[in-house]
């Protein structure tokens, strides 16, 4: 993913891009483009501060999991960053406010397929069906567990919280895993691709993420979805640039929204190619459009 938003970059004119690295790895990057390494034991956040100094914008892609994601954006002033706002990566870093947030827009998520809300389901006595357990800010499918009824959920998500692990439980949606890729600005969300999710689960209940399979948008669903996206870009108003939204198919529900990114995900990969576009030139042209002014020469900090 990285590689692949570096290469849109260096294809831009006037662009000079540099590339922050950890400086435990290896920085073979493509030819015109700078490492910058990380020194060992400096925070990310101070790092990308001084790094934020000595360029015109910075697009970072980093986890929610514990706030790091919106933390590197306090870093960062406002016409220097590509990406979301601070408020719409803060809800989209939590599984439970963007849940609170789709559906008082009217989205459906998994909480709301059924009446009784995971919140005081432990009093509902409603056990059917399968639920999955998550921690609250974790991105992918890392600690993500399925159970098969509800009382090894609610057993699963209060040792978690015993354990100070903020967790949230839900249910388990049928359908097929998917993903779309948002391209957001102000006043417009357009979907650029449909993917398929590999998802595993083991003998436990252990979710794993296989990777993805990005696509462009079948004629059938083009209409649903970018309705849906649409309502998702009002609901969230601070979504910009690349943004990944995951969802499941339900047979009879439709798109049934199970959490946002609120950043580029793995299914930029191969994206540019598949649509015939630059999208990291397409990002950085709404930016100018938000922000005119900038110099027509820009240093780029991918991070």
């Amino acid at each position: 993913m990285r590689n692949a938003m570096l290469a849109d970059l260096a294809l831009l004119d006037g662009v000079a891009v540099t590339c922050a690295v950890a400086a435990s790895s290896d920085p073979q990057l493509l030819p015109g483009v700078h490492a910058s390494c990380r020194p060992r034991g400096c925070p990310p956040q101070d790092y990308l501060r001084q790094e934020a100094r000595l360029h015109d914008l910075v697009w970072v892609v980093a986890p929610e999991t514990a706030g790091l994601l919106g933390g590197l954006r306090q870093m960062v002033a406002d016409r220097q960053w590509l990406g979301c706002s601070s408020q719409a990566i803060a809800v989209a870093g939590s599984k439970q406010a963007t849940a609170d947030c789709l559906q008082a827009a009217g989205i459906a998520t998994p909480v709301g397929i059924d009446s009784s809300n995971s919140s005081n389901s432990s009093n509902s006595g409603s056990d059917g069906g399968a639920w999955i357990v998550k921690p609250d800010d974790g991105c992918g499918a890392s600690g993500v567990r399925r159970h098969p009824g509800l009382a090894g959920a609610l057993a699963d998500r209060d040792e978690r919280l015993r354990h100070h692990e903020p967790a949230t439980i839900e249910r388990w949606v049928d359908g097929e895993p998917l993903s779309i890729t948002l391209l957001c600005s102000a006043g417009c969300v357009e979907v650029l691709s449909l993917n398929r999710q590999r998802i595993h689960v083991d003998h436990d209940g252990r979710l794993s993420f296989g990777g993805v399979d990005i696509g462009p948008v079948p004629f059938q669903r083009r209409e649903q979805l970018a309705a849906l996206a649409s309502r998702i870009g009002c609901a969230l108003p601070g979504l910009a640039g690349i943004v990944g939204v995951d969802l499941v198919w339900h047979p009879l529900r439709g798109p049934v929204v199970i959490e946002l990114n609120p950043r580029p995900t793995c299914a930029y990969e191969g994206l540019s190619t598949l649509l015939g576009r630059n999208l990291a030139g397409e990002v950085l042209a709404q930016h100018r459009r938000a922000y005119p002014g900038m110099p027509a020469t820009l240093a780029a900090d991918a991070a």
